[in-house]
C-alpha cells in the first residue's frame, strides 16, 4: 500500500509538471525553438494530451485497485506520461495517414484555437485507453501486411483456335502467372512462355495419331485449373 501512495503523489507531480508546461506554452514563455508549433505533421499539443491521458489512467488505477494493489505494476505507472505521449503521436499519424488515403488533407478545415481539437481528442483517448491504441495498430498492421491469396486462373480466349504441332497459341485470361501446364486434350505443352498474369503462350504439342475432333485446352497449376472457352483443332 505504501507503493500505491508513492504512485499517487508521483502522478500529482506529473499533473503539476503538465500544468506548468501548458501555462508556459500558452503564455509564450517557452522558446519556439524548444517547442515548435508543430512536430513534423503532428500538432505539438498532441504530445501534451497523450501524456495527460497516461497520467489520468494511472490515477484511475490507483483508485480502482486500492484494495488489491500489486507492486509489480510500479514500472507501468512510472512510464505512463512517456507512453501516453508516444502512443498519442503514433495514433494521430495513423489517423492522418487514413485521411490522406482517401485524398483529403490532414489539416483541419477550421481555424483558431479549436482547429486541432479532433487530434487532441484522439491523443487523449490513446493515452488514456492504451488498449484502444493497440486495437488501432492491429487493424492498420492487418491492412498493411495483408497479402492477397493466390488467384485461380481463368481463360477468356485462345488464339488461334487451330494449327499444327510447333505452332504458338496465345491464351488470354487472369491469374496465369502460376500456370505450370497447358494441355491439349490429354497431351501437355512444354515449354510455356509466361508473358504476364494476363497472357501466356504455349507450343502446340505433337500428337500421333492426330485427333480427328477438336480437343479441349486447359491450364493447371498450384492455384487451380481452368478450361479455354473454345476447343483447338489440329490441322492435317
Amino acid at each position: 500500500m505504501r507503493t500505491r501512495m508513492v504512485v499517487f503523489w508521483l502522478d500529482v507531480v506529473y499533473l503539476a509538471i503538465l500544468g506548468i508546461a501548458a501555462w508556459l506554452y500558452f503564455t509564450g514563455q517557452l522558446p519556439k525553438t524548444l517547442v515548435p508549433d508543430r512536430l513534423a505533421a503532428t500538432p505539438t499539443g498532441v504530445i501534451w494530451f497523450g501524456a495527460l491521458g497516461g497520467v489520468l489512467i494511472s490515477l484511475a488505477g490507483v483508485h480502482d485497485h486500492r484494495y488489491d494493489w500489486d507492486d509489480r505494476y510500479l514500472n507501468w505507472h512510472v512510464v505512463r506520461p512517456a507512453v501516453g505521449a508516444a502512443v498519442a503521436a503514433v495514433a494521430v499519424l495513423i489517423v492522418q495517414a487514413g485521411i490522406l488515403a482517401v485524398g483529403s488533407q490532414p489539416e483541419p478545415t477550421t481555424t483558431g484555437p479549436g482547429k486541432d481539437v479532433l487530434y487532441y481528442i484522439i491523443a487523449f483517448v490513446s493515452g488514456y485507453r492504451e488498449e484502444t491504441f493497440r486495437a488501432m495498430v492491429k487493424k492498420v498492421a492487418d491492412v498493411i501486411l495483408k497479402t492477397d491469396g493466390p488467384t485461380q486462373p481463368t481463360i477468356a480466349s485462345i488464339s488461334p483456335t487451330s494449327g499444327r504441332a510447333g505452332d504458338t497459341v496465345k491464351l488470354i485470361g487472369t491469374g496465369l502467372t502460376g500456370v505450370q501446364i497447358v494441355r491439349f486434350g490429354d497431351t501437355p505443352s512444354l515449354p510455356i512462355r509466361k508473358k504476364s498474369d494476363l497472357e501466356i503462350e504455349a507450343i502446340v504439342p505433337a500428337m500421333d495419331p492426330l485427333p480427328t475432333d477438336k480437343v479441349p485446352v486447359a491450364v493447371s497449376g498450384p492455384n487451380g485449373s481452368a478450361a479455354a472457352p473454345e476447343p483447338f483443332e489440329f490441322l492435317q
